[in-house]
């Protein structure tokens, strides 16, 4: 059966499911589209005022330290660091000066000044840069002047060695006096054996065997009536450390008492 094509109604037939769907959907996307503008405008209200309030609290502490850097600056103009700066190196000049070592100072000359020499004065100039010695004295000849400074040169506790002044005493003599300086490198050469052996304990000597001792796994032997009772063996310490400064009292300081003098 075929069905009929033709429209015999007395006016037109219009389907408007399809035209109100699409309204509908179009009202709705617009509904949606609204309240989501309207989130966003009552949420960006909220951050704003929260913006707000921080950019006037961060306004107040800028001005708080604006207000100190003011105060900071006016006590930085007041104050003396050109003096505080002068008493810190008078300090350091001083705690230098009281750490430097004559003893080992006098002991490193001693092994490197001829016997044909002789010094008459000894100035060391200590800064923090470094130490510098000035030596003026009397040699028998020009001969025994050049040994000295050559000993001077081979030792690794001074170096830079350079005359300052050398006079004939009398023009009929070969004696002479003369002035050096030298920089003194302390730390260089290790303190003499001596000085060592005088700060390190002695370690007590091992007990030799009596032929008439236990055989090992044995009890002790009792004493013999009337015989002095055994000696305890004597317990060896650890030697202390050696530091390489020398005191005014000719011993080498250690960390203990570097602490206390500091």
């Amino acid at each position: 059966m075929r069905p009929i094509t033709l429209n015999l109604a007395s006016r037109p037939f219009r389907n408007n499911a399809v035209v109100g769907s699409v309204v509908g959907g179009i009202a709705a996307l617009l509904v949606l589209a609204t309240a989501f503008n309207l989130w966003v405008f009552i949420s960006y209200g909220s951050s704003y005022a929260a913006l707000r309030e921080k950019e006037s609290g961060d306004r107040r502490r800028l001005a708080a330290l604006d207000t100190e850097e003011r105060q900071l600056q006016k006590e930085l103009k007041t104050r003396d660091f050109r003096t505080a700066w002068q008493r810190g190196a008078f300090a350091g000049e001083v705690i230098l000066k009281r750490s430097f070592s004559w003893t080992l100072l006098f002991n490193k000359l001693e092994g490197v000044v001829p016997a044909e020499v002789m010094m008459t004065a000894i100035r060391p100039n200590i800064t923090e840069k470094g130490i510098v010695i000035y030596v003026t004295g009397i040699a028998r000849n020009h001969g025994a002047l050049l040994d000295f400074e050559d000993a001077l040169l081979k030792n690794a506790a001074f170096t830079r060695v350079y005359p300052a002044s050398e006079r004939r005493i009398n023009p009929s003599r070969p004696d002479i006096t003369f002035a050096l300086t030298c920089d003194y490198l302390p730390a260089r050469e290790p303190p003499p054996a001596n000085l060592i052996a005088e700060t390190e304990p002695a370690v007590a000597p091992a007990p030799s065997a009596s032929p008439s001792a236990a055989p090992a796994g044995s009890e002790a032997a009792t004493p013999l009536p009337g015989s002095a009772p055994a000696a305890a063996p004597a317990r060896s310490e650890p030697p202390r450390p050696v530091l390489g400064l020398v005191g005014k009292d000719g011993r080498l300081r250690t960390a203990a008492l570097l602490a206390r003098m500091v």
